[in-house]
């Protein structure tokens, strides 16, 4: 298949991981140290980047997951293997895709993780 699609992947399931630690981190914080977090002017505004900084990031990985997964729709569309495969560069031989794998849960993952991402 022409082109990688997996660094999007492996940006996305990085960017999960390190706001699912973050968030282990920060509830760690607000049940075990409240009352120094309440007391700081640095922890809240702290808090507030880092979260907005999270939030940036799974806004880009989340694109990038979208266009990983446009990227393989056109790889394996008939265009795409006609483009890669060097038997159906030949003059007299035509490559036509007649079966096509089901995309659907794929669309799928990809609207729900933005909804989400954008409802909350």
């Amino acid at each position: 298949m022409m082109g990688d699609s997996a660094s999007a992947a492996e940006f996305f399931v990085g960017i999960g991981i390190v706001c699912f630690l973050y968030s282990m981190v920060a509830l760690l914080v607000y049940l075990g140290y409240m009352h120094v977090y309440k007391d700081s002017d640095f922890g809240p505004i702290f808090d507030f980047v880092i979260t907005a900084v999270l939030v940036f990031m799974w806004l880009v990985c989340s694109s990038a997951w979208a266009k990983g997964l446009q990227n393989v729709k056109d790889a394996t569309d008939t265009e795409g293997i006609g483009a890669s495969l060097a038997l159906c560069k030949g003059g007299n031989i035509t490559c036509e895709v007649t079966n096509f794998a089901n995309m659907r849960t794929l669309n799928i993952s990809v609207v729900r993780r933005n909804a989400r991402q954008q409802l909350g």
